[in-house]
């Protein structure tokens, strides 16, 4: 592959999707190496694990709901680098890419709505069943409800 940078490559023809995230790839591999950085999703498989051991409706939400739906979660986190990307390609003169991508990152808030209200139907279908703590609590008292629809 040459070493040219990608826009001058492909400067006449379109290349494959995945010919072109290949040349990107091998063109930045240094520059990506020297940031040192954990792979992405890295952080996220502590939780997978967590939530393997979830027992009650409500763990399982309090697990859920911190990686989905807490500021400091995945899902608006990477709401919030969609928007940084945006912000790069306008600082670039890409504003065309940049709404897109601020396009994707408002994808990713109807999820975060779309996920709060989930999790507070499941726990509601618990509440009412009284599944939140049958056979979990050893000492009968009633566990208390958390507040629905604070967000």
């Amino acid at each position: 592959m040459s070493a040219q940078p990608l826009q001058q490559q492909h400067a006449g023809a379109v290349a494959g999707s995945s010919g072109l995230r290949r040349t990107a790839r091998l063109e930045a591999a240094g520059f990506l190496d020297a940031l040192d950085l954990p792979g992405p999703a890295q952080s996220l498989l502590p939780w997978a694990r967590a939530l393997e051991g979830a027992e009650t409706a409500a763990q399982f939400h309090v697990i859920t709901d911190t990686v989905t739906g807490s500021e400091s979660g995945a899902l608006l986190a990477l709401r919030d680098f969609l928007r940084a990307a945006g912000g790069w390609c306008d600082d670039h003169g890409d504003r065309a890419f940049g709404d897109r991508y601020r396009r994707a990152s408002d994808l990713l808030d109807v999820a975060d709505r779309l996920l709060f209200q989930l999790g507070v139907d499941q726990l509601a279908a618990h509440e009412n069943a009284g599944l939140s703590s049958a056979g979990r609590n050893p000492t009968g008292v009633r566990q208390p409800v958390l507040p629905l629809a604070t967000r």
